[in-house]
């Protein structure tokens, strides 16, 4: 079995791409770059917060985060049970510190699609007092971009298991499931568009001086695609945050970065110890990719004594990659 890369784990975790799409705002025409990178040329952060040095800039950052539009599509679920998806959406986007609203500016725009689910044995019901609860979001923003528009997008889904629920019950369940997901979709949006703009330099003081996870997660992820060997210290403690999903990250970008420490391979290494089994396999990826003798072993280790047999199999061939590259 070909051991996972440190690259796909990254994608694994939630990284998507800025991508282009053709859309229908007035003014625009068909988009042609799919690059998504920017630098951060004139720019400089304090705690992920960018503090431009000219107008133009702050005009480019304000922009970023002033939102004249949000469109909202809801999907799936019954009407006895299923939460209003418009207030919470919005409560999630304009929360303090996030998105700002301006109906005058045509600058970005907010797309999201909510939809509602529930199971039973399997099954897809419309109502059952014992199942699970789902709820999930495809979360765009759209930002005008000269006569294109740069799109950024998280997907996101929650769970949640339930018996002898009556209906009041189950539409606590989904409201809560609901906030929490277009919760976590509005700060990983903020971080997309925040920090992918920024400089090195300012990203690895993001990664050291930040305190919201959504910017957390993005700095990691663009430290690592970018080869931001300095970041290493700060990507090594960010695996013990107590975010998942920003260790998770943090611990795809050190695979990416290949720089085998002992910091790093430690760290790595206690992200296998007592963890969910997605947690594992992305630090096994990133040992696999960093390789070295120490990277082996803890790599052997786990190929014998993890209780589950897919990571067992991932840890064997990162092990067996290791080998074979040093011969």
């Amino acid at each position: 079995m070909e051991s996972p890369s440190s690259k796909m784990a990254l994608l694994h975790v939630g990284r998507v791409s800025m991508i282009w799409l053709v859309l229908t705002f007035a003014g625009c025409s068909q988009p042609s770059d799919t690059s998504s990178k920017s630098g951060g040329e004139g720019a400089n952060s304090q705690s992920g917060v960018v503090r431009p040095n000219t107008e133009a800039d702050l005009r480019a950052l304000t922009s970023t985060r002033t939102l004249s539009e949000v469109r909202i599509n809801v999907q799936g679920g019954a009407t006895s049970w299923r939460p209003d998806a418009q207030d919470a959406v919005e409560a999630a986007l304009f929360r303090s510190g996030r998105f700002v609203s301006d109906s005058n500016s045509d600058t970005c725009k907010a797309d999201l699609s909510v939809y509602f689910a529930m199971t039973s044995n399997g099954q897809l019901v419309k109502t059952a007092r014992a199942g699970t609860a789902l709820v999930g979001t495809e979360a765009m923003i759209h930002c005008r971009k000269n006569q294109a528009f740069e799109t950024f997008r998280v997907e996101l889904k929650e769970t949640r298991n339930f018996k002898e629920a009556n209906d009041k019950e189950i539409s606590t369940i989904y409201r809560n499931l609901l906030q929490e997901v277009v919760d976590k979709a509005a700060e990983q949006l903020l971080g997309q568009v925040v920090v992918r703009p920024l400089g090195d330099e300012d990203i690895i003081r993001v990664l050291s001086e930040e305190i919201r996870a959504g910017k957390l997660m993005e700095a990691a992820i663009e430290a690592g695609e970018r080869g931001l060997v300095k970041a290493i210290p700060q990507l090594v403690m960010l695996t013990k945050h107590s975010s998942a999903v920003v260790r998770l990250r943090a611990a795809a970008a050190l695979g990416l970065l290949k720089t085998a420490t002992p910091e790093v391979i430690r760290a790595l290494a206690g992200l296998t110890e007592g963890a969910k089994n997605e947690q594992v396999a992305v630090a096994v990826a990133a040992l696999s990719d960093i390789g070295g003798p120490k990277a082996i072993r803890y790599l052997s280790n786990i190929a014998v004594s993890h209780p589950d047999e897919v990571v067992r199999t991932l840890a064997r061939a990162g092990a067996e990659k290791i080998k074979a590259q040093a011969r």
